[in-house]
């Protein structure tokens, strides 16, 4: 079997949690506990591959005193689906290309 890399397990569960948002009202507010009981996970850092590896500010991923960029922390703000699907995909851009 094919051991996944900390950035592919990253992306693989990026790429389901967004998958499972598109099938969602994009009108209708984010919801972090709808999410984890309708597919077992979230954007939550207790899903994410590298905060399970690293320590935050030895995490690849972590620059100016937060994780992602900053990017992470837009995505825990009172908005909708259709807003949090452009977030969460600059998200995925930024560990594509720093992960």
């Amino acid at each position: 079997m094919i051991e996944l890399t900390t950035k592919q397990e990253s992306l693989d569960h990026w790429n389901r949690i967004i998958t499972w948002v598109l099938t969602q009202n994009p009108e209708d507010q984010i919801d972090f506990e709808i999410m984890e009981r309708a597919i077992g996970e979230s954007w939550y850092t207790k899903f994410c591959s590298y905060c399970h590896e690293y320590t935050c500010k030895k995490c690849p991923l972590f620059k100016r005193s937060s994780c992602c960029n900053g990017l992470w922390d837009q995505l825990n703000v009172y908005m909708t689906w259709a807003e949090w699907i452009i977030k969460a995909e600059r998200v995925v851009k930024y560990i594509e290309d720093h992960g």
